[in-house]
């Protein structure tokens, strides 16, 4: 999976791509490791062998993309990524999210 800043300094979106059946993508986070108590559901959208810049063999798949909101400035946050249809979910990672910018 990946991390990118959202629009603003509260958010961070999630992203990871899957072959296999659509699932309904879900993060779970938390300020606390093990203990993930929030959730965000995102969407998904399908990629094919076209648009993999030449690259060739079943790339046929899945993007997932999930955004956490409303995140306190200069906080580490512990999350997974997954998906409760399978009840397969990656394993935690973390991120700090930036300070609140100078006034």
């Amino acid at each position: 999976g990946h991390i990118v800043l959202g629009e603003d300094i509260s958010q961070m979106r999630v992203m990871w791509v899957a072959q296999g059946d659509k699932l309904r993508p879900l993060v779970k986070y938390g300020t606390k490791s093990g203990s993930l108590t929030m959730n965000v559901s995102g969407v998904s959208s399908t990629y094919t062998e076209d648009d993999m810049c030449g690259a060739k063999g079943n790339l046929n798949g899945f993007i997932y993309d999930v955004l956490l909101t409303n995140l306190t400035p200069s906080t580490r946050y512990f999350y997974v990524f997954g998906s409760e249809d399978v009840a397969k979910w990656s394993k935690e990672f973390s991120f700090v999210t930036p300070p609140s910018p100078i006034s």
